[in-house]
């Protein structure tokens, strides 16, 4: 059974993905988790410790990734990259209420911790893959991090406008893992 506590966090981190921080009152946010506000305040201090205590639990999660290593093994950079895309796009989109409220927290510093944390996972994968270094990779790594996340976040119907496919996230998998070949391929056109 799930403690107050979490019901209070599992509840906070939904309203704030969905509605933001400035629109998730305290009133509002102790009514989803189904208690008053003083057990709201009992539990976190305020809404503010509300917010902090769900952007670490968001954080621990998309930190908690590990790629499985089989992924890397084999086979040419351009299809270990791919593997580890797929992987990577399969596993956030498992977590779009964590990455709206990552995405909602673009000013916050723990929002911005985050996603540095997530930048550095990024950059230790490029090396699990056995890709030569490259000296403009971490803006490279940074964009696609950030694709993966805003797609990975949507709700499939918001892409159905922006794809004739059946599967509108399949495809955008696909835009994805064609971006990913594009910008991390050893002696691409780029000449990086």
């Amino acid at each position: 059974m799930e403690s107050t506590a979490e019901r209070i966090l599992s509840e906070g981190i939904r309203c704030f993905a969905e509605r933001g921080y400035k629109a998730a009152t305290t009133r509002f946010l102790a009514e989803a988790a189904g208690v008053n506000v003083a057990t709201l305040a009992y539990h976190f201090g305020d809404k503010e410790g509300l917010y902090r205590a769900a952007l670490l639990r968001v954080r621990e999660e998309l930190l908690g990734y590990q790629p499985d290593l089989t992924l890397l093994a084999g086979g040419t950079p351009a299809e270990r990259i791919e593997r580890l895309a797929r992987h990577v796009y399969a596993y956030l989109r498992q977590r779009p209420l964590a990455l709206r409220l990552l995405l909602r927290a673009e000013g916050d510093p723990a929002g911005a911790a985050a996603r540095d944390h997530l930048l550095a996972r990024a950059e230790a994968a490029w090396e699990l893959l056995g890709l030569p270094p490259r000296s403009s990779r971490g803006l490279e790594l940074l964009a696609l991090c950030e694709l993966f996340a805003r797609f990975a976040a949507r709700d499939p119907l918001e892409l159905r406008p922006y794809s004739e496919a059946a599967a509108p996230q399949a495809a955008a998998e696909e835009v994805l893992v064609q971006l990913s070949l594009s910008l991390l391929q050893p002696g691409d056109p780029k000449g990086s």
